[in-house]
């Protein structure tokens, strides 16, 4: 059946109005193909710059997370206060990492129904050293003792429930190998270890989502988030382009992982079709499609660098955002860029033209202090930092480097 159907008149008025980018780039015109791909997010709404904001999916989303905060949305998703243990060797952000349709949706169950919903029983699995962890988390990264560990799901269910209070929820599947729990009847959100399935022989399985299933799991959030989030809530989706660390079918990786990317690509196109104010945005394009060395962490082939997050976001929140400045995204990102690749004296060439615009925002302002500071220009950079400290003075840690550098000690 045809997710869209548009009659003859208007597919070729679209195509007409729009060509350039509905022709696939040329040698001769190779700019948003290479060396990094710009494909055009298509915007059905506005983000209103009061947004209350929160990011679900796997660890890529942690990253957009970051990039919206850093352009002043209060982003509900960050929690820095969930209990430490010595045990635990995963960060707080960590923990909120949600890598397959149904994990996230188990996560969207528990916090959208009353707290006896969810059951300790049900999520934390005792290990062989008699410690508890919790699938639904970080697995065997986070072993406890019984009680530290319902502790510590109590604290993280309350944080997630934060959910309920957002406004523009942004949802990044990664994969589609799912775990299976066959004596709850739950999906995990990681593979069980090695010494898991040996001590529980039969009751762990993996199973490989298809299509039909991932919609399935797309509908019921989306169920879920309409009965409990205010009327008009809006929801971005994406696709992360981290591809899988390893595979557990019997095939190559390579092959694994573009089975997982096209079938969340392809389910993701159909969940969108007639909701109004829930579009995809393109991260897995603006990376798959760029040249590897541009995009990838120097590190790897699997993480992408800051300078790409932020020119993603940049693209997308230049055609939702409604923040004054919001069409100076792109040009901010490439100042970012600059600034991290160490040419400092071009980026202060771009970032001296946004800070004397009428609309700049507090956080371009205080990336171009920090360029100052980086070229010793100490006078120019104080004046930037006591600009964007007017705007934001409850940032500690800016305040702290602005004393620093003028020289002032904090009584």
């Amino acid at each position: 059946m045809a997710i869209e159907i548009v009659s003859a008149e208007e597919a070729w008025g679209g195509f007409v109005k729009s060509r350039e980018y509905r022709r696939w780039p040329t040698r001769e015109k190779p700019d948003r193909l290479y060396p990094v791909a710009r494909p055009e997010p298509n915007a059905s709404f506005r983000i209103d710059q009061d947004a209350k904001v929160f990011c679900v999916g796997s660890c890529f989303v942690r990253e957009i997370e970051q990039a919206i905060k850093e352009l002043g949305f209060d982003v509900l998703s960050i929690v820095r206060d969930l209990p430490e243990s010595l045990r635990r060797k995963t960060a707080d952000a960590g923990m909120f990492n949600k890598y397959t349709p149904p994990s996230i949706l188990n996560e969207i169950n528990w916090a959208m129904n009353s707290p006896d919903f969810y059951a300790h029983d049900r999520v934390l699995v005792e290990n062989s050293s008699g410690l508890f962890e919790d699938y639904q988390l970080a697995g065997d990264d986070y072993a406890d003792n019984y009680q530290d560990a319902c502790n510590f799901r109590n604290a993280f269910n309350r944080a997630f429930a934060g959910i309920k209070f957002a406004n523009l929820i942004v949802l990044t599947l990664g994969l589609v190998e799912a775990w299976f729990d066959k004596q709850t009847c739950l999906y995990l959100n990681k593979a069980p270890s090695r010494n898991l399935i040996k001590k529980y022989p039969g009751r762990f399985e993996l199973r490989v989502l298809d299509y039909d299933e991932i919609v399935e799991n797309l509908e019921e959030i989306y169920r879920l988030l309409q009965e409990k989030l205010h009327p008009d809530f809006k929801m971005l989706v994406t696709v992360s382009p981290v591809p899988l660390k390893a595979t557990f079918r019997r095939q190559d990786v390579l092959s694994s992982n573009m089975y997982s990317k096209s079938v969340l690509r392809a389910a993701v196109e159909q969940f969108i079709q007639g909701k109004p104010r829930v579009d995809y945005f393109p991260s897995y394009e603006f990376v798959a499609l760029s040249d590897p060395d541009s995009v990838w962490n120097e590190k790897d082939f699997r993480h992408v660098n800051r300078q790409t997050v932020d020119r993603i976001m940049s693209s997308v929140l230049s055609k939702y955002s409604t923040l004054p400045g919001a069409n100076l995204l792109e040009s901010f990102a490439k100042i970012k860029s600059l600034y991290a690749e160490g040419f400092f004296a071009e980026a202060e060439s771009l970032a001296q033209e946004l800070v004397n615009l009428p609309n700049v925002l507090p956080s371009m302002i205080l990336r171009a202090a920090m360029i100052k500071r980086r070229l010793k220009k100490k006078a120019e950079a104080i004046l930037l930092y006591e600009r964007y400290l007017h705007l934001c003075p409850t940032d500690e840690k800016t305040k702290q480097i602005y004393l620093s550098l003028k020289g002032t000690k904090k009584h």
